[in-house]
């Protein structure tokens, strides 16, 4: 649903999900194509907005169809904000810093 969603909005290169099932993954790229932690964090903020916490998937028994449908409904409003970022510039839609490698020679 991850993917379709950025199909749809046009973000196949910029946004991806992958994986195995049982522990997906899910990249953000700028528009040259390479992994963005500002793009990350600006996605994982409108997410939040939309009421979905995903820093991290990790599907569970427990997650209902109508979880998953909100959760791509989510993605897809998020993806509308990312898209505009990369046209615009991501410091215009970011409310914070943008986070950081947990492994880093300095902090």
């Amino acid at each position: 649903g991850l993917n379709h969603a950025a199909a749809d909005a046009g973000l196949t290169v910029q946004f991806e999900a992958g994986g195995v099932a049982c522990s997906p993954y899910f990249l953000c790229r700028d528009g040259k194509g390479e992994v963005s932690l500002p793009l990350r964090t600006l996605f994982l903020q409108e997410m939040v907005k939309q009421g979905i916490l995903i820093n991290y998937v990790a599907p569970a028994y427990a997650h209902t169809r109508e979880d998953v449908d909100k959760t791509i409904t989510a993605t897809r409003a998020a993806l509308k904000v990312y898209a505009r970022a990369l046209a615009e510039g991501w410091e215009r839609y970011l409310e914070g810093p943008p986070i950081k490698p947990v492994f880093r020679a300095y902090n």
